[in-house]
């Protein structure tokens, strides 16, 4: 009975993100943006930098984001990498058309192009 309550159950295009995730962006990628190989952008944040003696200058810093839920809503597969090279139409992993991408670790290595006219990305990213 205990292992039946704690077993998660498979239900098709269903997302969990826990409470504990912070979102700070959402981004949409349409099929002009993919037709290269293309990177999330990542959400920034500007900082007062005070120096004793200098003039106050501002310091543009990335947030720190560590999650990211990618939903493929468009007619094609896109194809995805995050090891530092660019997927190509014919190279990389797949996402097809209504899966998710739900990606732990630094989404600004995700590089992302569609195998043909016809993609769209949808991207929430958490703390």
């Amino acid at each position: 009975m205990l292992r039946r309550f704690l077993r998660l159950a498979i239900v098709a295009n269903e997302a969990v993100v826990t409470g504990q995730r912070k979102p700070v962006g959402y981004q949409q990628i349409l099929t002009g943006a993919l037709g290269s190989a293309v990177k999330l952008t990542i959400p920034t944040i500007t900082v007062p930098g005070v120096q004793p003696g200098q003039a106050v200058a501002q310091t543009v810093l990335n947030v720190p984001v560590g999650y990211a839920v990618i939903q493929n809503s468009g007619t094609v597969a896109v194809r995805w990498r995050d090891d530092g090279v660019a997927p190509t139409t014919g190279i990389g992993m797949i996402l097809n058309p209504g899966a998710e991408l739900d990606y732990e670790g630094d989404p600004a290595n995700l590089q992302f192009i569609q195998t043909a006219a016809g993609g769209q990305l949808e991207v929430s990213l958490y703390l």
